[in-house]
Formats: C-alpha cells, sequence, structure tokens
C-alpha cells in the first residue's frame, strides 16, 4: 500500500484517469471538493472521491478540533472579551470573513480572471482587533499580488459579495479552509492570545488541526462512507484499520 500527495485536484484526476485506461487495479484518489458543492461539478473518475466540504479543514475546523486549538493558543479571558464586545460566537464570526475571502476566490475562477491568491498577507486586510476583513484593502491586496490593476475595486467587491450570496447557507462549502486558519493565525497573536507569529503560524494550527482531529468524527463523515464503499466494492483491496470500525 502507497499513498503519494497530489497536490491539487487536477493531479489527482488527471493520474487516476491515466491508471484507469491502463487497467490499473487498487488505485483510488481523495480531492479537494472546493467549489463542486455549490457549483456545475465535474464529472470525476469512478474512483476519485470528493471532500464532505471546501477541504480536509472545513471538515475539521466544525469539530471538537477547532475548541481543542483554542484551549492550546488562547487566552479564555481575552476570547470572552471579543464575544463580549462583538456580540458573536467566534468560530460563526471567522467563518463570515473567510467565506467573503473565498468570495473573490469563486468569482475569479467564474469569470477567468486568473487572479493570484498564493501567499496573500492576510494581515494587510484583517483588522486585527476586530477581525473582520476589510473587502476594498483585500480586493487592492490580491490586485496588487496578480498584476492585474486595470480591474475595478467596485466590481471585484460586487463579484465576491454575489459570490457569497449565491453560496447560500453553505459557507462551509464556499470558505477555504487555509483562508480561515490564516484569520486565525492573525488573532491568535494578541487579540484573542499572546503568541509569536512564528508560534501560531497557518501551517503550525493546521498541523495542530489534524492532530487534535478524533477518529469518531472523521468516521461521521460522508468521506469516510465512501472509502468503506469502495473497499467494499475493491475487494481484496484494503487500507482502513479496524480501529475506524469501531470508534
Amino acid at each position: 500500500m502507497q499513498f503519494i500527495i497530489g497536490y491539487s485536484k487536477i493531479n489527482v484526476i488527471g493520474a487516476c484517469t491515466i491508471l484507469n485506461d491502463a487497467h490499473f487495479m487498487g488505485a483510488l484518489g481523495i480531492a479537494d471538493a472546493d467549489f463542486d458543492h455549490i457549483a456545475q461539478p465535474p464529472q470525476l473518475p469512478p474512483n476519485v472521491i470528493r471532500t464532505d466540504f471546501h477541504d480536509p479543514e472545513c471538515a475539521i475546523l466544525q469539530t471538537k478540533a477547532f475548541d481543542k486549538l483554542l484551549n492550546e493558543f488562547c487566552n479564555p479571558s481575552k476570547i470572552e472579551a471579543w464575544i463580549a464586545q462583538h456580540g458573536c460566537e467566534l468560530r460563526s464570526h471567522i467563518l463570515e470573513q473567510a467565506a467573503a475571502v473565498s468570495g473573490l476566490l469563486w468569482y475569479s475562477l467564474k469569470t477567468n480572471l486568473s487572479l493570484s491568491f498564493d501567499k496573500l498577507e492576510f494581515k494587510e486586510f484583517i483588522d486585527e482587533s476586530s477581525l473582520i476583513a476589510d473587502q476594498q484593502k483585500y480586493v487592492r491586496h490580491v490586485k496588487n499580488k496578480s498584476s492585474r490593476h486595470d480591474l475595478s475595486d467596485g466590481v471585484l467587491v460586487a463579484g465576491l459579495k454575489q459570490s457569497v450570496a449565491d453560496s447560500g447557507n453553505q459557507k462551509w462549502q464556499l470558505t477555504n479552509g487555509h483562508f480561515f486558519v490564516e484569520i486565525l493565525s492573525v488573532g491568535f497573536r494578541k487579540t484573542l492570545g499572546n503568541n509569536s507569529a512564528l508560534v501560531v503560524s497557518p501551517e503550525r494550527l493546521e498541523q495542530s488541526l489534524r492532530l487534535a482531529y478524533e477518529l469518531p468524527d472523521f468516521v461521521e463523515s460522508n468521506l469516510f462512507k465512501s472509502l468503506v464503499q469502495w473497499q467494499d466494492d475493491n475487494y481484496p483491496y484494503c487500507f482502513l484499520k479496524d480501529e475506524c470500525f469501531t470508534a
């Protein structure tokens, strides 16, 4: 049994397609759903499974792993003060902001703008105190990163908002989990905790989330059910451990 990281949905689909055409047995791919659950999804090979939500991080963030992350990196009194000041639950608030940031990504894909979202500097447009995304600063930041100064700020903000509206109440399908964690990283430094940027880097926070993710939560997912079905349909190929079925 061998696990290979594909690094993108396109790579996973391409690899499985090649293996299928070569009649290779026992190959299975798992790919981020991205926007597939709220858009017209592409046809996948029969041995490629989508994640339940936009990406695995979005699935993990809805579980107790999120609370464990707060316990590890945040000051409880600071969290209480923030909630009292802003009158909303922290996870829901960050989801709203991350969904707005993700909305521009979806708009860019739908309209073929080819904007760049690599290495965004979230501190440039996320308010450190309120943890609210300044949408004007955000679109300008993306325009600068993409060298697309020809684009109108107003058009991009409108497109972002329309994407959020189009997603309805499915914000976990719209939201890029990495963007969510980026906002957490900003908040965990001073507003919610007392940490250096290195200690609460997005990479470290995502690693901590994965380690805090519990087996019973995974077993409840549609992804797990799909994996079980694939094993049943492709005996004798098996990779799920016995403890998965007793969790």
